[in-house]
């Protein structure tokens, strides 16, 4: 992965967990989170996701990215390579989990 705005890759990163996150709650529940702290998501899919193999597991991965957001998107620090590979990395383990659960 060749990147070079390390900073709104971390944004789409934030929001691409979210768009995950919603996409579980939807399908498994049929509502999503709505309210203005992010942090919010996580608790619904930990509310509505059953208990199964690698969820806590996927819970932390998101809830870290979550984390970030208010950082990468509102503090104007600018992010290296390294923190949004870390991102990038917690992403894909969360989306892996995820993606089996939406097609199930």
């Amino acid at each position: 992965m060749e990147l070079e705005y390390w900073t709104a890759t971390g944004v789409l990163i934030v929001h691409s967990a979210i768009a995950f996150a919603d996409a579980l709650c939807i399908k498994l529940s049929g509502v999503k989170s709505v309210g203005e702290n992010h942090e919010d998501v996580v608790g619904l899919v930990e509310r509505i996701v059953a208990d199964g193999e690698g969820k806590s597991k996927a819970i932390n991965q998101l809830r870290r990215i979550i984390e970030e957001k208010t950082k990468v998107s509102y503090l104007g620090e600018l992010y290296s390579p390294s923190q949004t590979k870390g991102m990038w990395k917690r992403l894909e383990r969360f989306r892996n989990w995820a993606k089996e659960i939406l097609t199930r």
